[in-house]
């Protein structure tokens, strides 16, 4: 027996995770290898000496999009075995408005140094 199925992720992680807007396309992209997200991790030469250098404000935003989730998982749990999920969602809140500040930090001192995770050289 087949059974038709199209399951449309983005709209549904939009009504989920309100506050990681875009995150569903950017993670896609990178869970399916697109070339569009992979090739700014890669720093160097092409050859034996490639290295990863991960935007601190990539990681960021990922840990935004985790906290997120791990939120909407707490809420639904509490909600399912009748807790009052409102204590923990307020320290994921707490956890993002930090974040985010310290994302803001970051991008101001990127806008001054453009590229401050580049090496010096050998």
């Amino acid at each position: 027996m087949k059974v038709p199925v199209k399951l449309d992720i983005g709209p549904l992680m939009a009504t989920l995770l309100p506050d990681s807007p875009g995150w569903y396309r950017i993670s896609s992209g990178i869970a399916h290898s697109a070339a569009w997200v992979l090739r700014d991790a890669l720093a160097g030469t092409s050859g034996p000496d490639l290295a990863l250098t991960p935007d601190l404000m990539e990681v960021a935003s990922a840990a935004q999009t985790a906290i997120s989730a791990s939120a909407l998982i707490i809420q639904r749990h509490a909600t399912y075995y009748g807790h009052d999920p409102e204590p923990r969602m307020q320290r994921s809140s707490q956890r993002r408005a930090i974040l985010d500040v310290l994302m803001r930090e970051q991008a101001i001192n990127q806008m001054t140094n453009p590229a401050p995770l580049i090496p010096a050289g050998p």
